[in-house]
Order: structure tokens, then C-alpha cells, then sequence
């Protein structure tokens, strides 16, 4: 997988889809052909989190392997924190669970887990105002100091493949654990 192409991307992009600031729960069918990247993001402030439950649908075969995920950015890209489940190929069963943060200018980007890509998948990615940030999957936590944050994005996206979103949410403020 590129892996490099699509951070880049997840970095990079302006928002496809912006959602209203302090949105109810949404859905989004993220359904891109093989090699696209799809998303929907809103502006947050003093720290944020994005929530909600994952569905694969379909893969498919690219240059790229099949990932999804949510993350949380400063304005001016200082700040990630960020996870990516990425499938080893489009048959595949289980999800790597990829964080991804950036604190101080350093990237760290590890494996922290895997998830059965068979059922629904909860998550939660929280990114406080003061430096740290708290994944959760499925009820698995992993924690990481991350840079602070006043203010930037939150998105979900995906890649070569449809997934769907349910109960999507964005907040602003940190309304996720470790706040």
C-alpha cells in the first residue's frame, strides 16, 4: 500500500463535504472507486473528537489497499492525531489499526492493534486542546502525547472501497475521554 500517498492526501485535502458546526449524528457513505479518497469534515476548536461506527461494504483491488478512518488536524498541520483500519487486501478479515500523531514536529505512525473487519466497528479519536490524544476501538484505548490544538478540522475518509458511517459525530471541545 502507499501508505505515504494516502496520509499525504488525509493531510493535505480541503474538506469534500463540510458538516455544520456541532452536528447531530450523521451517516456517510463514504463509496469511492479504487485509488479515490473520499471525506467529510468540520472546523473544531480547543481540542475535538470524532465518533461513531464503521461498516465495510465492498473493496476494492487497487494500487492502493483499502483503509478507512477519522482524524483530528490543526490549521496548520502541526497537530494530528489521527487512525487509519487498513486491510492487508480486499478478502481480508481483519483491520490493522493504525495511529497516527504528531507531537512536536514528530510523526509517530505504529500499529496498535486489529479489528475484525466482519462486524460494526465503534471508534473514538480525541484530541485535547492541551496535548493528548485517546483512541478507542471496539473498547481497545491507546493513548499518545500529541501537539496541542486550538483549532483546525476533523474528518472522516476512506479509499478504495465503500464503508459506511453511522452515528457520526464531531465535536469541538473534546467530548471524548481523556479531556
Amino acid at each position: 500500500m502507499n501508505s505515504k500517498a494516502i496520509i499525504a492526501l488525509v493531510m493535505t485535502i480541503s474538506a469534500v463535504a463540510a458538516v455544520p458546526a456541532y452536528a447531530a449524528q450523521l451517516e456517510f457513505d463514504c463509496d469511492v472507486p479504487a485509488d479515490h479518497f473520499s471525506s467529510v469534515s468540520q472546523d473544531v476548536a480547543n481540542g475535538g473528537s470524532v465518533s461513531g461506527t464503521i461498516r465495510v461494504y465492498e473493496m476494492r483491488k487497487g494500487n492502493n489497499l483499502p483503509v478507512v478512518g477519522a482524524g483530528i488536524f490543526s490549521s496548520e498541520k502541526r497537530a494530528i492525531a489521527g487512525f487509519q483500519l487498513v486491510a492487508s487486501n480486499t478478502g481480508a478479515q481483519r483491520f490493522d489499526i493504525i495511529f497516527n500523531v504528531t507531537h512536536d514536529g514528530d510523526s509517530k505512525r505504529g500499529k496498535v492493534g486489529e479489528v475484525d473487519a466482519s462486524s460494526a466497528i465503534a471508534f473514538n479519536i480525541f484530541l485535547s486542546a492541551t496535548g493528548k490524544a485517546v483512541l478507542t476501538v471496539n473498547g481497545s484505548e491507546f493513548q499518545s502525547d500529541a501537539s496541542a490544538i486550538s483549532g483546525g478540522r476533523a474528518m472522516a475518509f476512506c479509499s478504495t472501497a465503500q464503508f459506511k458511517f453511522t452515528d457520526l459525530i464531531f465535536s469541538a471541545n473534546g467530548n471524548g475521554s481523556g479531556g
